[in-house]
């Protein structure tokens, strides 16, 4: 395959999500599996009848109407349902632009995952269930120069 442009990145609040064709490295047998149940362990809590109310629908949203109700959260619960909004914007971008653009393994990078599992979790199980496992979310242990290396890769192809 060639391309004009072997790699398409955007900047999303500071993140910056960098849709790459390549091949990722081998893991251990152990390593798939633990990522496998994770997987699992997220979508039973996503597919739960109770997550989402009574009625099967989400009508917790609403809950957050009165003071008392608004006093009874911590800050660790709003902590992580902003984590958990901000992850799914992400996703959900993404997503659209690997469609748009046939890509089938997306790399993740920036300070915004670096020390991140949950929102990790979150992006690789969203990206493999929303696509029926046609996209795949990769993240890189040491990412410094992978921005770096896209802009040469692209340099190298304007001036030759």
């Amino acid at each position: 395959m060639n391309l004009a442009m072997p790699w398409f990145g955007m900047d999303i609040g500071g993140t910056l999500s960098k849709l790459v064709y390549f091949e990722p490295k081998d893991i251990t047998r152990d390593e798939a599996d633990a990522e496998v149940e994770t997987l699992k362990n997220i979508r039973r809590y996503l597919t739960k009848n109770s997550a989402y109310g009574k009625t099967g629908h989400r009508d917790t949203h609403l809950q957050m109407n009165s003071k008392e109700r608004r006093n009874a959260v911590s800050k660790e619960d709003l902590a992580r349902a902003t984590l958990v909004t901000i992850t799914n914007n992400i996703g959900s971008i993404t997503r659209m632009c690997a469609l748009n653009e046939k890509i089938e393994r997306v790399v993740f990078v920036g300070n915004f995952l670096r020390v991140n599992p949950i929102s990790m979790k979150l992006l690789a199980y969203a990206m493999d269930y929303w696509s029926n496992g046609t996209l795949k979310a990769l993240f890189l242990e040491h990412e410094g120069y992978f921005g770096a290396v896209g802009c040469l890769l692209q340099f190298n192809g304007e001036t030759s």
